[in-house]
């Protein structure tokens, strides 16, 4: 009689494990390379746009048998596309201006928005104060990225590194912790086969 067994392990930490190294590597590249990080996410989004263009454009031609407004729009919308795909990959810098001149708008009318409201609203002090200094910061960032993107988008990409190092170091402890749990557990379940 031959007896063979085999046992699995509940193994969440490797998941864990290659999320946190994934990250730390992200977080010190946008740290250490704010620049060099900037320009790849600009040919990332050059890359997308390229993809949904050619998903338009093959929608834009299977909707031209039918005709109508869906096909236009399709068509346009593909086209823009690869408009945009080509100044991220021609005029990456011209992209990343675009981008932070409309990020800082959107900053500074939110910005406004949660100050004014935190400044007139009728909740505690301490909350209207923290509002008020939110809509701030959110404004000085916008006005930031307007008139000194160069600047803003450094500081940006290496405050979000900070936080992925951050969320790096958290996986690789769970990872840590889970590898430990599982070598003091018994296996989850044990399968014999006996012949």
């Amino acid at each position: 009689m031959v007896v063979f067994s085999w046992s699995c392990p509940p193994r969440s930490w490797p998941s864990f494990l290659a999320g946190g190294i994934l990250a730390v590597f992200l977080g010190l590249l946008l740290f250490l390379e704010p620049a060099l990080s900037l320009r790849l996410i600009l040919y990332s989004l050059g890359a997308l746009a390229v993809i949904v263009a050619l998903i338009s454009l093959a929608a834009a031609v299977f909707l031209s048998r039918g005709g109508g407004w869906p096909f236009g729009v399709t068509l346009v919308f593909g086209l823009l596309m690869l408009g945009v795909a080509f100044v991220a990959f021609s005029k990456p810098d011209l992209l990343g201006g675009i981008l932070a001149t409309l990020a800082g708008a959107v900053l500074i009318v939110g910005g406004l928005a949660i100050a004014v409201s935190g400044a007139f609203s009728l909740s505690p002090p301490a909350r209207r104060l923290a509002q008020v200094a939110g809509g701030g910061a959110l404004l000085a960032t916008g006005l930031l990225l307007v008139f000194r993107s160069g600047i803003a988008a450094t500081l940006i990409a290496r405050a979000i590194g900070i936080l992925v190092l951050i969320f790096g170091g958290i996986l690789l402890a769970l990872a840590v912790l889970g590898w430990l749990k599982d070598r003091r557990s018994p296996p989850a379940w044990t399968d014999v086969c006996v012949r």
